[in-house]
């Protein structure tokens, strides 16, 4: 038989109005929390979900981060400690007291003593913004600690008296209005949860994949000169960075020698070449299936021997496909998925990439599984492995596959669908930092093959 909180000595009865009222107001708090922590992530991370046929999402990177990763459960958590604390409220069955006050009582304690040693020792000076309000406020700080462990002495004795003897449990009727914020509680957290859950199972392609739409021949799907409007973009600055930049500030080469060069503003990707074979991009947040896709790019400075290419199809850090040129006259083709990293066409020296800085443009035709790639207008040959371990180009007769016939076409159904991304990165020379520009994207529906 379950035991029951009952309010007969005056003393258990004021203790009773008072731990309900308290356990309502902060499971309330709880679930506002969490509501309010879940619009807030929405906003920062899902805000350009475009939820028709496609799904457009800024910054798509960050869902994958750690930090993410640990805000979703947090969510859920606070979701949860509401209800239970609700559910004490309502009911007050010595079960549900003891949790809720189990609960409190452990998140006050570890709550308070951490805010006292934060405002102990703030964290330096401009390392956060709430590391520096810690250092400007430390008695707020302070307060909100006392505060804190004002209420875990209240809560101890909310688990003192539900551990007495003289306990017996009162329960909430349906009809009460303790009864309709409960039920509408559970509802919201419960909706909360389903929400949140199939929102990221979606956004981040782990429940379901959402499909684009098939193009037109030639319609425009997105186009971009740096100049304005580039807030779709992976934008971040530092030793690496990747910033749109006005191209008379990057010193590129011009006239003829630079074959239809980078002009107005461009999106300059730098990286720092601490590693080699390695590389860094800046992310457009929109999916493309379907595509014919063109850019301009150009080095700016660093070695000849660099990587400056497009990522296509592109899921996350660790599965996408590669497409990529040298400064030095080379391109190959890559593909990532997980921990494997597959050369589908070693690097290849060709006349059709030009050298230095001079600017070559690079055209990328996906139509469902089937791949084609050019460069300057001329189709790439590529050499896939055929039955070898690895493609192999022939070092003496530049255009001579030794692995199988030169292909222009690729097929390939890993990705069905996914971003654009620029990139530019190191080869194995590490002399210097590499600098990429890239400017006048233009995707648009395939023609018929």
């Amino acid at each position: 038989m379950n035991e029951r909180l009952e309010s007969s000595p005056r003393w258990l009865g004021r203790t009773l109005f008072l731990m309900r009222w308290h356990f309502l107001v902060i499971g309330l708090l709880l679930v506002l929390s969490a509501v309010g922590f879940a619009g807030y992530l929405y906003w920062l991370e899902f805000r350009r979900i475009d939820v028709g046929w496609s799904l457009r999402i800024e910054r798509p990177r960050d869902i994958y981060e750690a930090g993410m990763q640990l805000q979703t459960p947090l969510i859920v958590f606070l979701a949860l400690a509401g209800l239970i604390l609700l559910h004490a409220a309502n009911r007050a069955r010595l079960w549900g007291v003891r949790l809720a006050a189990v609960l409190l009582l452990v998140a006050s304690g570890g709550a308070a003593v951490f805010l006292w040693w934060l405002a102990s020792n703030p964290p330096e000076a401009g390392s956060s913004v709430i590391g520096d309000a810690v250092r400007n406020v430390p008695w707020a700080v302070r307060a909100v600690a006392v505060v804190l462990f004002g209420q875990f002495v209240l809560t101890l004795w909310y688990g003192i008296v539900s551990f007495s003897r003289v306990v017996r449990d009162r329960r909430a009727e349906p009809g009460t209005t303790l009864y309709h914020l409960t039920v509408a509680g559970v509802v919201l957290a419960v909706l909360l949860v389903i929400g949140l859950g199939v929102t990221l199972g979606i956004v981040t392609d782990e429940l379901y994949e959402w499909p684009i739409d098939q193009p037109d021949p030639g319609e425009l799907l997105y186009a971009t000169m740096f100049d304005d409007f580039n807030d779709e973009w992976d934008i971040f600055t530092g030793r690496d960075a990747a910033e749109t930049v006005p191209a008379d500030q990057l010193g590129l080469t011009t006239g003829v020698g630079a074959y239809h060069p980078v002009d107005g503003s461009a999106l300059a990707v730098t990286y720092s070449a601490v590693e080699s074979q390695k590389v860094l991009w800046s992310t457009l947040n929109r999916k493309f299936r379907d595509m014919d896709f063109r850019v301009t790019t150009q080095r700016v400075s660093g070695p000849l021997d660099n990587q400056l290419g497009v990522m296509f199809r592109y899921q996350d850090e660790e599965h996408f496909l590669l497409f990529r040129i040298s400064s030095d006259g080379y391109y190959s083709l890559e593909k990532v998925q997980g921990d494997s990293q597959e050369t589908i066409s070693e690097w290849g020296l060709s006349d059709i990439v030009r050298q230095e800085n001079a600017a070559n443009t690079i055209r990328i035709v996906a139509r469902g599984d089937t791949f084609w790639f050019f460069i300057n207008g001329q189709p790439a040959p590529l050499c896939l492995k055929g039955e070898y371990e690895n493609s192999d180009w022939n070092l003496f007769e530049p255009g001579v596959c030794d692995t199988s016939e030169p292909t222009y076409v690729y097929h390939d159904d890993t990705f069905r669908q996914g971003r654009i991304a620029l990139a530019a990165g190191s080869s194995s020379d590490l002399s210097a930092p590499v600098v990429i520009a890239f400017d006048d994207v233009l995707i648009v529906g395939p023609e018929p093959e």
